[in-house]
């Protein structure tokens, strides 16, 4: 009965914390995603003949490796579909916060195995703020706070479409593959 009602406690905790990031979702300015788009730029450089066939391909930067932006309507419903699947099942249902997955989160930290609540718009914000990122190690209350709050900000500010295309172009895929073309090309050679 006592771990019942630390839970409760918790999870009422939780749900005042959720409350005061709703309404303090501010501080976070993001970009238009059109601007992100332009400021992505590909790991290789082309050079074409003039009706802009591939003559030869160099790859430029050896920090990431990353292929031209691909729009979502280029993308795979499949793999749209498990990418949503797999991050953030709920991701066309909430605000930003998923939270079930917060409160489960809390739960599951009591009982000793813990597990993260990070939605796609969420993983999004950190990738677009980097000083949201943990750098490894677990993210500590407020720097998760903070996450939430940008997550809120940032469902204000784009479509979810908006939000799903820049994710899947901006998420790393084992290790440098940046986006989904390039993890593509990396791992299927296509």
């Amino acid at each position: 009965m006592r771990r019942k009602g630390l839970v409760g406690v918790l999870l009422l905790v939780v749900i005042l914390i959720g409350l005061l990031a709703w309404w303090s979702g501010t501080g976070f300015e993001f970009d238009e995603p059109a601007v992100v788009k332009a400021r992505f730029g590909s790991s290789d450089s082309l050079l074409l003949d003039r009706r802009g066939k591939i003559l030869h391909q160099l790859r430029t930067n050896e920090q990431v490796r990353r292929l031209q932006w691909t729009e979502l309507e280029d993308i795979s419903p499949a793999l749209i579909e498990l990418a949503v699947y797999a991050e953030d099942h709920r991701f066309f249902k909430h605000a930003g916060i998923d939270w079930i997955a917060v409160a489960g989160s809390v739960v599951q930290t009591i009982s000793g195995r813990p597990r993260g609540a990070s939605t796609i718009t969420m993983q999004l914000a950190s990738i677009l703020h980097p000083e949201l990122q943990s750098g490894g190690e677990r993210r500590s209350p407020a720097k998760k706070l903070e996450q939430m709050r940008a997550a809120i900000q940032l469902e204000r500010q784009w479509s979810k479409q908006n939000i799903l295309e820049a994710y899947l172009n901006l998420v790393y895929f084992r290790g440098e593959l940046q986006g989904v073309r390039s993890a593509s090309w990396g791992l299927f050679g296509k």
